[in-house]
């Protein structure tokens, strides 16, 4: 089948088209803690398990970190491109110096 052989990018485009929305504030939290475009994003490593990434994500989408780890675990897996786009994030964003003051409020974190 032609679906088949572009299992996988079909995959990785539609988690990047998710990262996408998320950081535009499409699926954010935004209406319970200030605007998601007054937070910059940016990896939060003292927040983090590997290098943060996940952690300012949460912290930019106003979502869960779990919620960020699993969907690059799962990238990660079966797409294979979810490692890729960590590594590059790991490397390219701005680190924050200290963990945000609202940092448990935005990703819903106890």
């Amino acid at each position: 089948m032609v679906l088949a052989k572009y299992k996988k990018s079909i995959s990785l485009l539609c988690l990047m088209a998710f990262l996408t929305f998320s950081l535009s504030g499409c699926f954010s939290g935004s209406d319970k803690i200030g605007s998601v475009k007054s937070v910059k994003l940016g990896k939060i490593p003292k927040a983090g398990i590997v290098g943060g990434v996940c952690a300012g994500l949460a912290y930019k989408t106003g979502t869960s970190t779990t919620l960020w780890r699993v969907i690059f675990v799962v990238a990660g897996l079966f797409v294979g491109g979810g490692i890729l786009i960590y590594v590059l994030l790991w490397i390219f964003l701005p680190e924050y110096e200290e963990i945000p003051k609202d940092f448990n409020k935005r990703t819903q974190s106890r």
